[in-house]
């Protein structure tokens, strides 16, 4: 039963994959940017299968709540995408109450990003594409280093 449970999630990750690929041939950003967040929200999913650390499950889970709102700014739903800065930022504060003594070192970095999480959060009053993608890379420098 795990075994198809697995083999069914890999191939809709195979499935998402397919589809970034041909709404990239298509040069449709929209579908591209939805797909894409449906694809990488496999990578949290895988996460949460394995037996790596909390933190970086969480991490994963905060990166593709933040990059599914990438996705609706793409087609300007600007509430879902403050509903999935929030769930990232909820996720985010998770992990910063639970740091524990072998995480101390990643304490700055884990401030910094929740920091980011907050630019990102406050550049949607402005409902600007330009802007939320600057917040946006900044963020994905700032948790990619916690990964």
């Amino acid at each position: 039963m795990i075994l198809i449970y697995k083999l069914r999630r890999y191939f809709g990750f195979s499935n998402c994959l397919d589809q970034v690929q041909l709404a990239i041939k298509e040069k449709n950003k929209i579908k591209t940017a939805e797909n894409f967040a449906k694809m990488y929200s496999f990578v949290s999913e895988f996460a949460n299968a394995s037996n790596i650390d909390e933190t970086k499950k969480k991490c994963l889970q905060t990166k593709s709540n933040v990059i599914n709102a990438y996705a609706y700014v793409e087609s300007e739903s600007w509430d879902k995408v403050q509903a999935e800065i929030i769930s990232a930022e909820k996720g985010f504060i998770e992990i910063m109450n639970n740091i524990g003594q072998k995480e101390e070192q990643k304490k700055y970095g884990i401030n910094k990003t929740y920091i980011l999480i907050e630019e990102l959060k406050n550049s949607l009053s402005l409902k600007d594409k330009g802007i939320f993608y600057i917040k946006y890379k900044n963020f994905l420098g700032g948790i990619n280093t916690l990964i």
